[in-house]
């Protein structure tokens, strides 16, 4: 069950409304540059037409937001230090709040890249009212960016671990930098790649061999944009009725993570907000994606513009996920959750759009949520030894992996430095049972930890016959 921490704080009564906000608290500190409020207004506004202003003084924005049945969810961009945010309704002030934003001291990052061909200018495959030019692209690109560091840190703050998140590669107000990679492959090189991996691959080389200052996969990952990705669906053919369909009409499309690179086509972007000014609208917009020249995303519903753009966002952070070595989980983000994110940007409910609580106790562990230097990295003995697991520093998570999905784990309030594989024989024999001999005939399963450190220890593990 997820667990959700409630924060209600009434910040300003006039004459006719209360505003409360459920997520913040005056002088809250943020390490990411934006921000989300979510709140009610009491009583009701009568008028639909009732918009919730709020009032940047940092930065001079101000965004207005529609007020659904007295609950409101808001965004807006932070500058560096101390912001001080009003709330109008109908035009009257109500007293606001102060956020600290702070760019965190970490040495760790992800780097975002938007890849062209070297015989193409970088423009996406959008429809003719988008611009599709490739600066447009990197603009969507890091407000994706944004958006994906807020949803870690909400979901970590309801969670219990407070606003943990990822850190990108930014500029000095901390807001994500977008970098240009031009490949060495043609368009029609890209195109030519029948499998995902080995593309995947043959990218994971290139970066590793660019021009890029630091590229040391200790304090580097990479989350990479294809412009490249086309739809290409003859004129005579029908029009797609599911995905896996649509996907037949596709190429240069990959959406592939782990280790430390995660690479997402573009098929969607053009559905995505440049700026946030037009989040509310992308997150409503229910056109219809033209499927006879657009991939058309999100078949578990009609493939709304605002649908593409959930399923798109959400397959994003779902694949940095993999890179922070989370496998699928049976529900949330991690198995079919991440098409839900328009919910949690958007509705009352948030939908599948969460960690498993398993995996918010891993990544609250995990050192690309938490801050420090590499230098001052204490490693220590740790190890996984025949059916031991082992860490001076104390054990926090065990998991059990069959396919790249978790069958088993363990949290460890404890925190003991050994975990014997032996003790739990029994319980993950009887979940493998029915599945074990066809989906691992090798006998092998995978053994995941993390210690308090962020220490993370791997191995494909035998399991062992009676």
């Amino acid at each position: 069950m997820q667990w959700t921490e409630q924060v209600t704080q009434t910040i300003s009564v006039h004459q006719k409304f209360t505003v409360q906000l459920e997520n913040v608290r005056d002088r809250d500190k943020l390490t990411y540059s934006l921000a989300r409020f979510v709140g009610t207004v009491t009583p009701k506004p009568s008028s639909q037409s009732t918009k919730l202003m709020l009032h940047n003084t940092a930065t001079g924005s101000s965004l207005s937001y529609p007020i659904a049945d007295g609950f409101f969810k808001a965004y807006i961009t932070l500058s560096p230090g101390g912001n001080n945010l009003e709330f109008r309704i109908e035009g009257r002030k109500v007293h606001g709040i102060t956020l600290e934003f702070s760019i965190p001291a970490r040495d760790r990052f992800i780097r975002l890249v938007y890849v062209r061909c070297k015989d193409d200018d970088g423009r996406f495959q959008a429809p003719e009212w988008e611009d599709d030019s490739a600066e447009s692209a990197k603009r969507r690109v890091i407000l994706g960016a944004q958006l994906l560091q807020m949803f870690v840190a909400e979901k970590m703050r309801e969670a219990g671990h407070g606003r943990r998140t990822i850190h990108f590669e930014s500029d000095a107000d901390g807001v994500p930098v977008c970098h240009d990679h031009e490949t060495r492959l043609s368009m029609q090189d890209a195109h030519g790649f029948k499998d995902p991996n080995t593309f995947f691959r043959h990218l994971a080389k290139e970066l590793v061999r660019s021009n890029f200052k630091n590229k040391d996969p200790a304090v580097c990952k990479w989350l990479v944009f294809t412009s490249f990705t086309r739809y290409m669906k003859p004129h005579d053919a029908p029009a797609p009725q599911n995905h896996t369909e649509a996907e037949q009409y596709m190429k240069g499309h990959v959406v592939l993570g782990g280790g430390g690179l995660a690479i997402m086509s573009t098929a969607g972007l053009h559905t995505w907000p440049e700026r946030v000014e037009e989040l509310y609208d992308r997150l409503t917009d229910e056109r219809l994606i033209d499927s006879h020249n657009l991939m058309p995303i999100a078949w578990n519903w009609k493939p709304f513009h605002c649908n593409c753009f959930s399923a798109s966002l959400g397959a994003t952070i779902h694949e940095v996920g993999h890179t922070l070595n989370l496998a699928h989980s049976k529900q949330g983000i991690m198995r079919y959750g991440f098409v839900d994110l328009r919910n949690f940007l958007i509705d009352r409910d948030d939908g599948r759009a969460f960690w498993e609580d398993y995996q918010a106790d891993f990544l609250r562990y995990h050192k690309w949520l938490n801050d420090g230097s590499i230098e001052n990295d204490q490693k220590g003995p740790r190890l996984i030894e025949g059916n031991r697991i082992w860490s001076k520093h104390g054990l926090r998570s065990v998991q059990v992996w069959l396919k790249q999905e978790v069958v088993q784990r363990w949290c460890l309030s404890d925190t003991p430095n050994t975990f014997s594989m032996d003790e739990h024989l029994h319980e993950v024999r009887d979940i493998l049972s029915s599945t074990f001999q066809t989906r691992a005939p090798d006998g092998k399963v995978k053994l995941v930890a993390i210690d308090s450190l962020g220490n993370i220890m791997e191995k494909r593990w035998l399991l062992p016959v009676d």
